[in-house]
Order: structure tokens, then C-alpha cells, then sequence
């Protein structure tokens, strides 16, 4: 794969990125990716930097790459396409909660340039299951249905009480998962103070055997 270090990314791209706060940089870089298919040339740029095929077979799935896109960057599944041109193997888009939700105030997202490093406190900010699931399904009915396995990472509505995260994880959130083809979930913990609590087995168990059932 061609390093996006290259000499046009380290002498225009980053530093004018790095002029901008960090949230607002990564929603630039999402917008280009989520229009790429529409722009002309876009998506063939971004082909030119997809590493040559690594096929794997594991879980019954084919990825053609074994490097993949973790959820927290395209936490909405707006960018899919770009994802599968660049070469990713497979694509995590969320954290998705069952209603959507704002996250954290901002600044929410800090820059460390010397350590290249960056602290993501969003707080599962997303468009909400249904939403999330509709524009699945309308990837899916498109000409740029994805070829790679995508996961959807689903959470805990912060205004949900613990007591009834099995149920909403068992409700709209999986079945936002369960609408896709060959759409993998993985329960995610629950946001922030709430963490260690949900993943006690009175509430992780639940919804697990929810999934199953699916």
C-alpha cells in the first residue's frame, strides 16, 4: 500500500489538517470519502492505494485483506465504499445505540503529534439503529454493495438504564445488525461510568443470547 506519508501528505494535506481542531479534521477527511464515489476519479485514487490481496477464510467469512477498519471512525457507515477501495478487509462501522444521540460536548477529541497519538472521547455519538440500518440497506441495494465482511458495534443508549440494556440490545440495535448480509455484532460495552457494570454477566449474557437467537 502506498503510505499516505508520501510527500503530498506530509507537505499540503497534514498541515493543513492540522490547522484545523481534530474533530473537525476528521470530519473533512469523512466527507471526501463518503462523496468519493461521486466524484469523479475519486475512487480510483483511492484504489491506487489498496495493498495487494492477503485472502483469509475464518468464521465462515472470506476477507480479502486481514487489516480492517475498526468502529469508531466511520461510526455511521456513510464511507463504506471508500473503505473497500482503499483495501481494507473488512470494515466495524459504529458504535450504533438503539437512539441516536449527540456524545460528548466538545472537545471531545485531542491531538498528541509528537506521541502520533489521539485520545477519542466522543461518547458513542451516532444516527441511531434505524437510521444506521437503512443506510445499510441502501448500500446493499446499490452498485456499490460491499464485497467485504462489515460489523456493526453496538452499545448502550446513555439514557437507557442498565437494567435495560439486554432488552434494548435485543431490540433495535441487533436487529439493525441482524438486517445485513453477514453483518457481525459485537456487543460494546457501555458508555463511561457505566462500563464496568454492563459487562457484568447479569447484563452482557442477555444480550449475547439475544444475538443468538437472531
Amino acid at each position: 500500500m502506498k503510505r499516505l506519508t508520501s510527500d503530498w501528505y506530509e507537505r499540503i494535506a497534514r498541515p493543513l489538517l492540522f490547522r484545523m481542531d481534530p474533530e473537525s479534521a476528521h470530519h473533512l477527511a469523512l466527507r471526501f470519502l463518503r462523496l468519493a464515489p461521486h466524484l469523479p476519479g475519486a475512487m480510483a485514487f483511492l484504489r491506487s492505494y489498496a495493498p495487494p490481496p492477503r485472502p483469509r477464510a475464518l468464521f465462515g467469512l472470506q476477507f480479502p485483506n486481514p487489516i480492517g477498519l475498526a468502529a469508531g471512525f466511520d461510526k455511521n457507515g456513510v464511507a463504506i465504499p471508500a473503505w473497500e477501495a482503499l483495501g481494507f478487509g473488512f470494515v466495524e462501522v459504529g458504535t450504533v445505540t438503539a437512539q441516536a444521540q449527540p456524545g460528548n460536548p466538545r472537545p471531545r477529541i485531542f491531538r498528541y503529534p509528537r506521541e502520533q497519538a489521539l485520545i477519542n472521547r466522543l461518547g458513542f455519538n451516532n444516527d441511531g439503529a434505524d437510521v444506521v440500518a437503512e443506510r445499510l440497506r441502501r448500500l446493499r441495494a446499490s452498485r456499490w454493495r460491499p464485497s467485504i465482511p462489515i460489523g456493526v458495534n453496538i452499545g448502550k443508549t446513555k439514557i437507557t438504564p442498565l437494567e435495560k440494556a439486554a432488552e434494548e440490545g435485543s431490540d433495535r440495535a441487533v436487529d439493525a445488525v441482524l438486517k445485513g448480509e453477514k453483518h457481525a455484532a459485537e456487543h460494546e460495552k457501555a458508555a463511561h461510568d457505566a462500563r464496568r457494570s454492563v459487562q457484568g454477566k447479569e447484563i452482557a449474557r442477555p444480550q449475547r443470547a439475544a444475538a443468538d437467537k437472531g
